[in-house]
């Protein structure tokens, strides 16, 4: 991350915690149980919030309850270049 890379979480405090969780699903193209997530990522993510991001196609779950961030969704792909863009991601 760049040295304003945290600009983004200082623009938008309320949402530091989605920005964290999205980049670090984005950064991790893995399957990850919300335990390992929240572990990994160090903050404590709610089921309610990744449901939430599965109903909108966002992220993939699968029927043992992992997660995983859905690249091919124009979201995704419009968050990453984002993110590059503002220094919050490489």
């Amino acid at each position: 991350m760049s040295i304003h890379g945290n600009i983004l979480e200082q623009v938008f405090p309320n949402s530091a915690k989605q920005f964290r969780i999205l980049k670090f699903m984005i950064e991790n193209d893995t399957w990850l149980t919300l335990y390992a997530l929240s572990k990994n990522a160090g903050i404590k993510v709610r089921r309610e919030y990744l449901e939430r991001l599965a109903r909108l196609g966002i992220v993939h779950r699968n029927e043992l309850g992992y997660y995983r961030i859905n690249k091919e969704h124009w979201f995704v792909k419009a968050l990453v270049s984002f993110f590059k863009n503002v220094g919050y991601m490489d």
